[in-house]
């Protein structure tokens, strides 16, 4: 398996747009801007459970941590998390997540999980 060891200038929007979900994905140089617009959680709940969640968000925030990437989570305006290389969490999310996970806002995480996105 060939792995990127250096940074790329990637830029652009990618719109995902389906009954379930729908995202806006910017990306400026190394970091990534992802805005969730809306979710529909009890459809996407029949391919994901929390624990399949949480593990494809450990992984992708390694990768990216490894190709020197940061993503940034929005929701109706707020930030919810960073993954990747400058995630800065506390010590109980280093524990208990990872630690190129940072949860800036477990509220609106749990709200956003449990399906009140407009």
């Amino acid at each position: 398996m060939k792995t990127i060891k250096s940074n790329f200038n990637a830029q652009g929007l990618v719109r995902i747009d389906s009954d379930d979900l729908k995202l806006e994905i910017k990306f400026e140089a190394s970091q990534i801007y992802v805005n969730v617009i809306s979710v529909n959680p009890r459809n996407l709940k029949t391919f994901f459970n929390l624990s399949d969640l949480k593990k494809l968000m450990i992984d992708v925030a390694d990768k990216l941590a490894f190709w020197k990437f940061d993503v940034t989570i929005t929701w109706e305006g707020d930030e919810l998390a960073y993954l990747g290389q400058h995630a800065n969490p506390n010590i109980l999310q280093k524990f208990i997540v990872a630690k190129n996970v940072e949860i800036k806002n477990l509220k609106g995480f749990a709200k956003l999980l449990g399906g009140r996105s407009t």
